[in-house]
């Protein structure tokens, strides 16, 4: 975009425009991006793929898969598999030598901010 200097006086600096302001808006191209929310699935603290062994098929594929996931996608996920896998992960989680049970899994949907390529 290109200014004309008009006067310059007690540290100020009055500018005008060169061209009409619709010619400069049609030639500016937005320097915006697109932020989104994407999801992980991560480890809860305490636990690490240490303990993946132990883990259900369903946990090992998403720990191993190295994706974001939306919600939408998350949602579609427990739609197929007929429970929230947001609330509950892979399913309950039983405490080793005890009788503590957990209604989720050793695992968490971490979210994420990242922008569209």
């Amino acid at each position: 975009m290109s200014y004309e200097d008009l006067s310059k006086t007690s540290g100020n600096i009055e500018i005008t425009l060169t061209e009409p302001l619709a010619d400069i808006l049609t030639k500016t191209k937005p320097q915006t991006k697109e932020l989104l929310i994407r999801y992980s699935y991560e480890w809860k603290q305490g636990f690490t793929n240490k303990d993946i062994d132990t883990s259900r098929p369903f946990c090992k594929y998403l720990l191993t898969a190295d994706k974001m996931y939306s919600r939408s996608e998350i949602e579609t996920i427990s739609a197929r598999l007929g429970y929230s896998v947001w609330d509950r992960g892979g399913g309950w989680y039983t405490k080793p030598n005890t009788n503590e049970h957990s209604p989720s899994c050793r695992h968490e949907w971490v979210s994420n901010i990242v922008t569209r390529k």
